[in-house]
């Protein structure tokens, strides 16, 4: 099992399709955490009951965190959170680019996974995730290996 942090940003929907995309793609989760910026936290209840709905469909109830972080993000705050989570599968679909930067990084000390869902199509991206056709849905998926000390 594995611990999931995905980044929230400016697309609800973004965050929900790439976990259920995830998920059928075979992905078993025991945690999720949920980070987002103070800019984004009030669609944090939203996201947190797709993503219940989208686990149950799958029989898991993972736990579900959230991590609300002040711009710019801190480093040193979201190291100590990877730190505690065991293996780590980031998503970066869904977050704000400062995110996504500072958690690749973050993760850069542990090692772990980025994935990232890619739709070929713009115009398709506010959609429920089987209402997108599966050749648009491109996954990008690659290992952070822990270099630094």
């Amino acid at each position: 099992m594995v611990s999931y942090v995905t980044l929230a940003g400016k697309s609800s929907w973004a965050l929900i399709n790439s976990y259920y995309s995830s998920l059928r793609r075979g992905l078993k989760v025991e945690r999720i955490l949920i980070v987002v910026e103070d800019r984004d936290v009030e669609k944090v209840e939203l996201l947190k009951r797709a993503v219940e709905e989208v686990s149950a469909a799958y029989g898991m109830s993972p736990e579900i965190k959230v991590l609300s972080l002040k711009f710019p993000p801190d480093i040193n705050l979201l190291k100590k959170m990877f730190r505690r989570m065991g293996d780590i599968v980031l998503d970066i679909t869904a977050g704000r680019k400062s995110l996504v930067m500072v958690s690749i990084v973050a993760l850069s000390f542990l090692g772990g996974k980025v994935i990232y869902l890619s739709l070929l199509e713009e115009d398709e991206g506010e959609k429920p995730h089987m209402m997108i056709p599966l050749h648009l849905q491109k996954t990008i998926e690659v290992e952070v290996s822990g270099v630094h000390n």
